[in-house]
């Protein structure tokens, strides 16, 4: 499959995932309304907003009274708004769930096995610029834009050493996953700076390591990364089924 076909279907897939994710809880109230569905929603909500750090969150189940009675759920899809992945904050967040079982505990839920996961998201240019100011406070004036597919990273680098040094520097990059970790990465490909005497090779390094990562190692659940893409002012990404 050629890439813009690729990125064209990726970026739908994101965009039906989460336009599908705020109805359907919605329908799913109108389809399966038992109390016990009610209820056993109203647990997990309990116990996912414990694991999950976001400003909004819904969760929708897919399942019969006798799936529930039962301690399993065929399909739990949670959809979140200004969750946060470490220091980034997700616009949206979708997570899929299939095949959990599970027991109630308190007010909440306890999952026994929480199954297949898969977790899909978008992230803002604003947001990586207000988590690149927090993570990498060596660079002043921070911007970051993100322009066709790459990162634009941006800025005043400012350290003190036997002497303060300052540059400005300018760094193009793009997102790279580690098949190890499942986890990606900016890899700048081109970098600038107005000071001979600082090595910008040596800021892409430690900018890469401390910020803008994508990670699911801090997530409730840890699928690895199976994509992300720069496009449209956003990064999408996707994981593994």
């Amino acid at each position: 499959m050629k890439e813009p076909k690729k990125m064209a279907v990726f970026l739908r897939a994101c965009v039906l995932g989460v336009l599908l994710g705020w109805a359907f809880p919605a329908l799913a109230d109108g389809v399966f309304g038992s109390r016990l569905q009610e209820d056993t929603t109203r647990r997990f909500e309990n116990y996912l907003k414990g694991e999950i750090r976001a400003e909004r969150l819904q969760v929708a189940l897919r399942g019969t009274d006798g799936d529930l009675q039962a301690g399993r759920v065929p399909e739990v899809r949670i959809f979140c708004s200004g969750a946060l992945l470490g220091d980034l904050r997700c616009d949206r967040l979708v997570v899929v769930l299939r095949f959990v079982t599970f027991r109630p505990s308190g007010q909440g839920v306890l999952l026994e096995n929480p199954g297949a996961a898969e977790v899909s998201g978008t992230i803002l240019e604003k947001d990586c610029e207000q988590s690149l100011k927090k993570s990498f406070p060596d660079l002043k004036n921070a911007e970051v834009r993100l322009e066709g597919s790459r990162v634009v990273v941006s800025g005043a680098y400012a350290k003190n050493y036997v002497v303060p040094v300052r540059a400005f520097v300018k760094l193009y990059g793009k997102y790279v996953i580690d098949p190890q970790s499942g986890e990606a990465s900016l890899a700048f490909e081109k970098a600038t700076n107005d000071n001979p005497f600082i090595s910008t090779e040596d800021i892409a390094k430690s900018l890469s390591r401390k910020s803008l990562r994508l990670s699911l190692a801090e997530f409730f659940v840890k699928p690895s990364l199976r994509d992300v893409r720069v496009d449209k002012r956003m990064v999408w990404f996707s994981t593994k089924p």
